[in-house]
């Protein structure tokens, strides 16, 4: 009853009793009424934290993978420390789950590049699915992240070995078997480097 008196065209609209009437219908298990709701508190008041997390944990919890990821975003930039670094990481993995917002990508890994937000494995997957999108832009964000990573930093071999992948693509042989090299020993080589070099051998 609150959610349909907050979500009636004809009221005016009461930002409090609006957040209320959201955060009810997550209570009740009614995720399509919370999401009704979060969406009107967004464009009332975009930067009014509360809203922004009913508008994630409602999005979550409809299975509106896109729409939470943005969120968890969103929340990031205000975010310090730990909590930044976890929303950040939810974002990614969050789009990840999603399958209608590929343009996405390339934003959501300028800003986790950014802020340090990678695991391996979440780096390679949008790093792949913004190459897909734009290799060209891709190959671009890679190399200037490289520029800024020492050697021993824990993503600088994933980041190379992903370079080495998009030079490839491109027809850059030279360049991919220079960013192979920088990945060093064999014997410590993930299958995919192995393989890319025995690729690389035969042309």
């Amino acid at each position: 009853m609150l959610l349909e008196l907050a979500l009636s065209p004809r009221a005016k609209v009461d930002v409090e009793l609006l957040a209320l009437s959201g955060w009810e219908a997550l209570e009740a298990q009614d995720a399509e009424g919370a999401l009704s709701a979060a969406r009107r508190l967004i464009v009332l008041e975009p930067d009014d934290l509360s809203s922004l997390e009913l508008f994630r944990v409602a999005s979550i919890r409809a299975g509106e993978f896109a729409l939470a990821s943005t969120a968890s975003l969103s929340l990031a930039r205000f975010a310090r420390g730990r909590r930044a670094h976890l929303l950040l990481t939810e974002a990614v993995e969050l789009y990840l789950l999603s399958e209608d917002s590929p343009e996405g990508a390339s934003e959501l890994f300028e800003e986790c590049a950014e802020r340090g937000a990678f695991t391996p494995d979440t780096f390679r997957a949008l790093s792949r699915r913004a190459e897909a999108l734009d290799p060209e832009g891709q190959r671009e964000r890679l190399s200037r992240l490289l520029s800024g990573l020492p050697e021993a930093h824990p993503l600088y071999k994933v980041a190379a070995l992903e370079l080495a992948f998009v030079e490839r693509e491109h027809g850059n042989v030279r360049e991919s078997r220079r960013w192979l090299e920088r990945l060093g020993s064999s014997e410590a080589l993930p299958v995919e480097a192995l393989e890319l070099s025995a690729e690389l051998a035969i042309i």
